[in-house]
């Protein structure tokens, strides 16, 4: 992510495929997906190592490669799908705080038009609880706190003494956070003077639901894996797969099959590991920080226009009341 503080947000950086493939090269060592299949890649490798010198000693005859080929395309099916799947998994995930940080930015503007009838210490109160609400949910999904401790205090700060109470109690804090919104909004007062009425009210309840629909969907998305037998499954074929071919291409390549294999185990290993990374994007892929950042700028901005154009609205009001005496 770039933030050079002359964009209005933070953008990930694009690449060309020149500056791609040379990042890429220079970053293989540190590489996730490597770490994650450094073991099968390895063991792949001493079993072709061990059938090459095998072989080297004792000319053993290769088996007919006609059902290794006939596989290949079952072997593709199941990777590909388990790659699409689990990239819409992450696709899916980014809509839903796209979604969660609009209605957030929806719950302050509605607030800030209507601030009269809300009142300035409950505008704060609600401008305050839907600042600590993607950082709750980030921690929620996660299902680990910031290790100082932040995110916690910045929630305190926005409850009642009685509620810091029972945020020691609850396990669902975004859920928390919701209620509490919940109801500082059903306790506004109508105001027909400030055309505040039922109707607005209900319409900041329903982005309220929003908010508590983005919980749920995050929670599906990370307690709902692939089927674990579909894994399974693709793992060992992947396995069986790649531990057989070293025996056809020995008459072919001879020694050299150990790098051959290397590179086919650490290309196919690699893709497995993608769909499952990409399975649960909250843990790294979606930048969840940064979007929270987004969040808190919103919100401040926000306010901080309001108040410019209440100042502004009355000295206009003042000027025009300078201008009409006589």
């Amino acid at each position: 992510v770039v933030d050079d503080g002359l964009a209005p947000f933070p953008v990930h950086a694009r690449y060309t495929t020149s500056s791609l493939w040379i990042h890429s090269m220079r970053t293989l060592p540190r590489s996730s997906v490597l770490r994650g299949v450094r073991a099968p890649v390895i063991a792949s490798i001493v079993w072709a190592l061990a059938m090459a010198a095998l072989n080297a000693v004792t000319h053993f005859n290769v088996p007919c490669s006609r059902p290794h080929t006939l596989l290949s395309w079952a072997l593709a099916l199941l990777l590909v799908f388990r790659t699409n799947s689990s990239y819409n998994r992450f696709w899916e995930g980014r809509k839903i705080w796209e979604k969660l940080l609009n209605r957030c930015r929806d719950l302050v503007r509605m607030s800030t038009i209507y601030r009269g009838a809300i009142g300035l210490r409950r505008l704060r109160r609600i401008a305050c609880l839907v600042t600590a609400m993607p950082g709750a949910l980030r921690e929620h999904v996660k299902g680990r706190p910031r290790a100082d401790g932040a995110r916690e205090r910045d929630i305190a700060e926005c409850l009642l003494p009685y509620d810091r109470l029972v945020l020691t109690r609850v396990r669902n804090r975004p859920l928390f956070i919701v209620n509490t919104l919940a109801r500082e909004i059903s306790a506004i007062p109508s105001s027909d003077k400030l055309d505040f009425s039922s109707r607005e009210r209900l319409f900041m309840l329903a982005m309220v639901n929003d908010l508590s629909a983005c919980i749920g969907a995050c929670e599906r998305i990370v307690q709902t894996p692939v089927p674990e037998m579909y894994a399974r499954h693709t793992s060992r074929f992947l396995c069986l797969w790649i531990f057989t071919l070293p025996l056809l291409l020995l008459p072919e390549m001879g020694f050299w099959v150990v790098p051959a294999i290397a590179c086919i185990s650490w290309t196919l290993f690699g893709i497995q590991e993608l769909g499952l990374q990409l399975e649960n994007p909250f843990v790294s892929i979606i930048k969840l920080d940064v979007m929270e950042e987004m969040n808190q700028q919103s919100v401040d901005e926000t306010l901080s226009l309001a108040d410019d154009y209440e100042l502004l609205g009355a000295s206009d009001m003042a000027e025009e009341a300078l201008i009409a005496r006589p």
